[in-house]
């Protein structure tokens, strides 16, 4: 330690998590990178509790009950977080509540462009079924090609894992006749034979970790009574079920088929790109007659059980997402009458402007509409995050040379070579306002 104060980095997760995870290491292992780990109490004003950096929790294990203090408990963290947009939350609140729901949850992953665009990747047919109904649910079923086989799982998918109720626990149905033993709301997904393997992502950042678990064993017939099971009992890495024992004349018929690590690779970076999340686990499996890879669950800040190298992964995710709010508490503190982007001349009218005082503002006779895109913005100030959060994914400015009294790394990084009116590109990712390079249109 160098004598400077610690980075404060608040967190929030159940207790239940705190142990299994063991996060008392990682606590330590802040302590060492001169990080403060605090736990934030909801019970207290978050304002005396900060100020943060970067904010890490896991408050969906609250959510998935839809008690209504939960859900109060979440309306006053998004408050705080929209109160202070310079810090980080990793993650974002409204990215991880689309997990929640699994029909929202494979809708999305059917609409992921990594699965519409390659053969190589599929979500296995599903459909949600809201009624006790057995006549409207084969119709449903018929309808979204929902084939027996399937799987049904709750419609909320952070419910307990090791639920004894039935009303939390998962059911493979094998044929019209035994529809009448599902329980409602849930969702049926088409059941894939996958050689009884099951391989978790965890994805933390930019890395990712391929653990293999059992799972499910193949079934081929449908005079069967219905199975109902945990899936941490079937795929605890120590799991030992009838249900993960596979027939060894499977092998024989489909030998197994080992993961394609560049495969895995540009799948994660798919679905991580769709769903904005930087701690998320993704559960596949490998379809045994054709190969492909089959998405069936999706989770926000998984468990990471047998990521050893979770932790110094996670402490440098953190310490890049410091920089960032750091840069982003630089860039909010600035004088605000300091003028950055001069406005547009007032001729150009088609473009957006963030302002409502077109002011007279800089003229550049040198650029025309023609120079000047439908999502060119006019602006005199720093952008806020609630601003970029409507900006498309690359917006162009007007800009003139970077001012000397500025010493802000993340503006000078594209400002320091700037002789003369130019036209910059800013990213809008993450909702920041942090310039990552300009271009002259």
């Amino acid at each position: 330690m160098d004598g400077r104060p610690a980075t404060r980095v608040g967190y929030w997760m159940t207790e239940k998590k705190y142990r299994r995870l063991h996060f008392e290491k990682f606590v330590t292992l802040c302590r060492n990178a001169g990080i403060e780990l605090i736990k934030i109490d909801f019970d207290q004003p978050l304002e005396a509790q900060g100020p943060f950096s970067v904010i890490l929790h896991k408050i969906t294990d609250q959510v998935a009950q839809v008690k209504e203090g939960h859900r109060n408990l979440i309306a006053v963290f998004q408050s705080y977080i929209d109160d202070h947009p310079e810090i980080i939350v990793v993650d974002p609140i409204d990215n991880v509540m689309r997990l929640l729901d699994r029909r929202h949850q494979y809708q999305d992953v059917k609409d992921c462009d990594v699965i519409e665009n390659s053969c190589h990747y599929f979500i296995p047919s599903f459909v949600e079924l809201t009624s006790s109904d057995v006549d409207e649910n084969k119709r449903l079923l018929q309808e979204n090609d929902v084939r027996f086989p399937c799987v049904c799982k709750p419609s909320i998918s952070h419910l307990s894992v090791s639920s004894t109720d039935r009303d939390e626990q998962m059911a493979i149905i094998f044929n019209e006749e035994r529809l009448a033993d599902v329980t409602v709301p849930c969702v049926a997904q088409s059941f894939v034979n996958h050689n009884a393997r099951l391989f978790k992502i965890f994805v933390i950042g930019q890395k990712h970790f391929v653990i293999q678990r059992p799972s499910i064993r193949n079934f081929y017939g449908r005079n069967q009574e219905t199975i109902f099971f945990n899936s941490n009992d079937v795929s605890k890495s120590n799991s030992s079920s009838v249900l993960n024992q596979l027939d060894e004349l499977d092998l024989l018929s489909h030998p197994l088929i080992e993961p394609d690590c560049q495969k895995m690779e540009l799948f994660v970076q798919g679905i991580q790109k769709k769903f904005g999340l930087e701690l998320l686990g993704i559960d596949v499996i490998i379809e045994n007659d054709t190969g492909r890879y089959a998405v069936i669950d999706i989770n926000a800040f998984p468990g990471y059980d047998g990521v050893t190298e979770f932790f110094d992964a996670l402490l440098q995710l953190i310490l890049e997402k410091i920089v960032i709010s750091d840069n982003l508490a630089a860039a909010y503190n600035y004088p605000k009458e300091t003028e950055l982007w001069p406005n547009f001349p007032n001729s150009v009218s088609k473009n957006k402007k963030v302002d409502d005082d077109e002011g007279s503002g800089a003229r550049f006779p040198q650029y025309t509409d023609a120079d000047l895109s439908n999502d060119s913005i006019v602006s005199d100030k720093l952008l806020s995050s609630k601003e970029c959060s409507f900006l498309p994914q690359s917006t162009h400015f007007f800009c003139r040379p970077m001012p000397e009294k500025f010493s802000h790394p993340a503006l000078c990084a594209c400002y320091r070579d700037l002789t003369a009116p130019e036209i910059v590109t800013v990213s809008s990712r993450d909702q920041t306002a942090v310039i990552n390079h300009f271009s002259l249109l």
